[in-house]
Parts: C-alpha cells; structure tokens; sequence
C-alpha cells in the first residue's frame, strides 16, 4: 500500500469518527434541553401548590427570623371547609391584615381555633380552662396585654412567637382572623437569618414572591 493511499484511508477514518461524535453530541444537548423542560414544567406544577414568602418581621422569632424563606401550602384554589379541616393548632399561616385600611398580608401562630374560649394571662395561655403547652416560646409573654375572648365560628385567635414584640389577635380591634383571609400555611423554612445572623425592626409584615 503506497503512502497516498494510506493517507487516503486515514483521511477517511477521521471523517467517520466525526460523523460518529455528531450523533453523541446531538444527544448530549437533547438530554440537557429536556432536563431544562422537564425542571420548568416542575416549577409550574409545585407553584400551583406552594408558593415562596421572605420574611421581613421579627415578630415570629426564634421560630422564622427575619430574611428567612418559607415554603407555603397555598390556599388559593381551596374551599373555606377545606381551610377549616387543614388548619391546626400549632400551624403558622399567612393571611391578609385584619387591620382596616391596611393592606398587607401577615404571618403568626394558630392559637386558638373557631368556637374556643382563650385567655392571656400572666405569661400563660389558656384554652377553654386548659394550659397551653407552647414549646416553642423561648422568653416569657409580659401581661401588657393579657385578655380573653371567645372565638367566632370560622376564624382563628393568631400570635407571633416573639410575643413581646409581635401585633396579633391580642391588640388587633378585629382581634380574629377570618378563613376567608387566609393565604397559605407553612411547610419548611430556608433560616438565612440564622445563616447569615440577620436581624433588624419589628416591622410586622411579609413580601411574596
């Protein structure tokens, strides 16, 4: 076999090993573009479910410091009967103000639910007699406004965890928070506040997005 004929052969070589990458490249790209598609069309379905809150209060402290971001249950396409048999004792929701002239939306601590009678007393709280274990308060409720009250059928007494610190049903002059009002309910919480030591004011409100 001359040389020209050799270089031939290897010029041909080269060209079908080409022709074999193109193939294997093309698919490379393919599997990124519906990976691509397939994370959109993930976002597009958890977002019809869940949506994302940044904290901008303290008034929820040490549970949800400020900055932190909080991944909601929404309620947008469910029923008041719904809310009422999804929402516990114990649950932290977002809902609208119940503040009149105010508009803006709020998150606190179900408290009390519908029909029950709760008292604030001296650092304690009561439910229909009852002593409401609260595991989660790390500093004492002063008694600047202790009270008691009897919840309306379909709303919710709410309180901020930073209890000296938080406006909620104990000052409010609408004092109960409506199903109606009622956005979404948190599931996990991203604590960038604990993360990158943020803290700040006590403005009692929270941006979504």
């Amino acid at each position: 076999m001359d040389e020209n004929m050799e270089k031939k052969i290897e010029k041909i070589n080269k060209i079908e090993d080409k022709r074999n990458e193109k193939p294997l490249i093309n698919v490379h790209y393919k599997r990124i573009l519906l990976s691509a598609a397939m994370a959109v069309i993930l976002f597009k379905l958890l977002s019809c479910f869940f949506s994302v809150h940044v904290i901008l209060s303290n008034s929820m402290t040490p549970t949800l410091g400020r900055h932190d971001s909080t991944i909601c249950k929404d309620f947008v396409r469910t029923t008041d009967e719904e809310k009422l048999a999804n929402i516990k004792r114990g649950d932290i929701i977002s809902f609208e103000s119940v503040v009149p002239n105010e508009n803006r939306r709020m998150m606190k601590r179900v408290i009390g639910l519908p029909g029950e009678h709760i008292v604030v007393k001296e650092g304690k709280t009561y439910i229909n007699g009852k002593t409401l274990k609260e595991d989660y308060l790390t500093v004492k409720m002063n008694n600047k406004r202790d009270g008691e009250w009897t919840i309306p059928e379909n709303t919710y007494f709410v309180m901020g965890d930073n209890r000296n610190a938080s406006c909620d049903s104990r000052e409010w002059e609408n004092h109960f928070v409506p199903v109606s009002k009622i956005n979404s309910k948190l599931v996990f919480n991203i604590p960038f506040s604990k993360i990158v030591g943020t803290g700040g004011n006590n403005d009692e409100h929270i941006k979504f997005y």
